[in-house]
């Protein structure tokens, strides 16, 4: 899906562009998660891209709290 392919990007510009590895990991990972959790209409779900979002923020708050 589109989306995906845009995270992944932008986990790309950050680990080799930027040099932050360790954010790209943390974008990566929420971004899985929130899929898992907030599938849209594409994938067999109900969520809007906002829903989306919106898990892949809670994602990143609750790793950063480990």
């Amino acid at each position: 899906p589109q989306g995906r392919r845009d995270a992944v990007l932008m986990c790309l510009l950050l680990d080799h562009g930027l040099g932050r590895a360790e954010d790209a990991a943390a974008l990566e990972s929420a971004v899985d998660v929130a899929i898992d959790r907030a599938r849209t209409p594409d994938l067999g779900g109900t969520s809007t891209t906002a829903d989306v979002g919106d898990a892949v923020l809670r994602a990143l708050d609750s790793a950063r709290t480990l």
